[in-house]
């Protein structure tokens, strides 16, 4: 993946020192965009400092094609949270894990690093006597990169959902006949 980072990040960067925050969205039919700076961060919408988010995972990249993952750990303490997770369809809900770097007013300089953009593969709700918190897997795009969808052309396949149907009884050899490019 390519990256374009802005020329004042790149500024912003080079110096001593700077203030990186992390931005994470999730996508629920009501998004939920959160930081894990001291007050809200506005970068196109407005991410609430939230001390429910507790940390998120290492993130490694390198040149090679594969599944990136990424594990998000959000306070359960507020039923909120936990309400989204057991009432809504989560499975396949978008993730986007950002950086950001703030000026001295706390405003975002340049635009945020993208760092993962995924769908939500599973979550749990861990419960102890003095802590309670919700572990989200995200998983990319390329999760699902070799499952094979659809349906096949055979003869089985096609009986499961008509049962009279013989169309696809010769399916394999018509495909043998095609002459490509005459």
């Amino acid at each position: 993946m390519t990256r374009i980072i802005d020329a004042a990040v790149i500024s912003e960067l080079a110096k001593d020192s700077f203030t990186m925050v992390s931005l994470v969205s999730i996508h629920f039919p009501s998004v939920i965009r959160i930081t894990d700076a001291g007050r809200d961060i506005v970068s196109g919408s407005t991410y609430n400092s939230s001390g429910h988010f507790l940390n998120i995972g290492d993130i490694s990249e390198d040149a090679k094609l594969r599944v990136g993952t990424i594990r998000l750990a959000l306070s359960a303490v507020d039923q909120t949270y936990v309400s989204l997770f057991l009432n809504n369809d989560w499975m396949d809900v978008r993730i986007i894990y950002s950086k950001a770097l703030l000026d001295a007013n706390s405003a975002v300089i340049g635009s945020p690093l993208v760092f993962f953009d995924g769908n939500i593969s599973k979550f749990s709700i861990k419960d102890s006597g003095s802590k309670s918190s919700i572990l989200i897997e995200a998983a990319s795009h390329w999760a699902n990169f070799e499952v094979i969808s659809g349906r096949m052309t055979n003869p089985t396949s096609q009986k499961a959902l008509f049962p009279t149907d013989d169309g696809m009884m010769y399916a394999a050899n018509v495909i043998r006949d095609i002459e490509w490019g005459k």
